[in-house]
């Protein structure tokens, strides 16, 4: 009877110890359940985490090159609406040119070509400071007329002449039209010798004074540096020089660089041309 109880408690023993062994299998089973399915959940996060972080520093990248290509489309913009500006700011070269044009008349004295190249414009220059010594008379101011070419006399020594000291200039017309015409035009003597006598005036006068010359050209011997050191000193005492040249002749570059105006009519047999020409020489509007 002993022996047979003795096989049952060992058969309930076994029992117990499958039960503990198969729930420790459970237990076991679910850990790893649990660890694998957390790894996943993890990988997909981070797999989240990186495509977002991805993304962000793609859309950063692009942000600059947006805003570069909106900079380079402002630009012409911003070029083309401060061009006309800077266009409208900018002088125009007649404008500059209009500075030098004498602005008012002054007393004046006229010193007129006679030479043989004057002879086939003389009526339209002759008309043309008459006019412009009118003008000047008219706006009270003293007027004087002289004429020049080369000595063409036995007794003459030099090439002009005074024909009217500094009055109110009602005798030009009459006197200019009976000029006769002849000789080579020394200009640079006769232009030297009517500024220092315009430069007297001054002295007299306490007044400025303008010289107009009306040339063809010039066929003088005094020279470049002479010429320039003598009308300066003139052109120092308030003396102003303006000139119109007519005609094809060859202009005279440092008498156009010594004047304060300067003119060349190209149509110098036309009257209205040259009345035009110079009167705006003498600053008669």
């Amino acid at each position: 009877m002993a022996r047979h109880a003795n096989d049952k408690n060992n058969f309930a023993i076994a029992g117990w110890l499958i039960a503990v062994i198969v729930i420790a299998i459970l237990v076991v089973l679910g850990l790893l359940l649990y660890l694998f399915t957390g790894n996943d959940d993890n990988d997909g996060a981070d797999t989240a985490a990186q495509e977002t972080t991805q993304a962000a520093e793609e859309t950063a990248t692009d942000e600059p090159a947006a805003s570069e290509d909106k900079d380079a489309n402002q630009a012409p913009s911003s070029a083309e609406s401060s061009a006309p500006a800077s266009e409208s700011a900018a002088p125009s070269t007649a404008a500059a040119a209009g500075a030098a044009t004498p602005g008012a008349a002054e007393s004046t004295l006229f010193l007129l070509d006679t030479s043989d190249q004057m002879a086939p414009y003389f009526d339209a220059a002759a008309g043309g400071v008459a006019a412009a010594a009118d003008g000047v008379g008219g706006e009270d101011k003293a007027v004087s007329l002289w004429n020049y070419s080369s000595p063409i006399s036995a007794t003459a020594t030099v090439g002009y002449r005074q024909n009217l000291g500094f009055t109110d200039g009602g005798e030009t017309a009459g006197v200019v039209n009976n000029f006769g015409t002849g000789g080579v035009p020394q200009t640079r003597s006769a232009i030297v010798a009517a500024a220092n006598n315009a430069a007297d005036y001054v002295r007299e006068s306490n007044a400025p004074a303008r010289v107009v010359l009306v040339t063809t050209g010039t066929d003088d011997s005094l020279s470049d540096g002479d010429f320039a050191a003598q009308l300066a000193d003139a052109k120092d005492r308030n003396v102003e020089i303006s000139v119109v040249h007519l005609g094809d002749g060859e202009v005279d570059k440092a008498l156009e660089d010594a004047a304060d105006y300067f003119d060349k009519v190209d149509r110098p047999a036309d009257g209205a041309a040259v009345t035009k020409a110079v009167s705006t020489a003498a600053g008669v509007k």
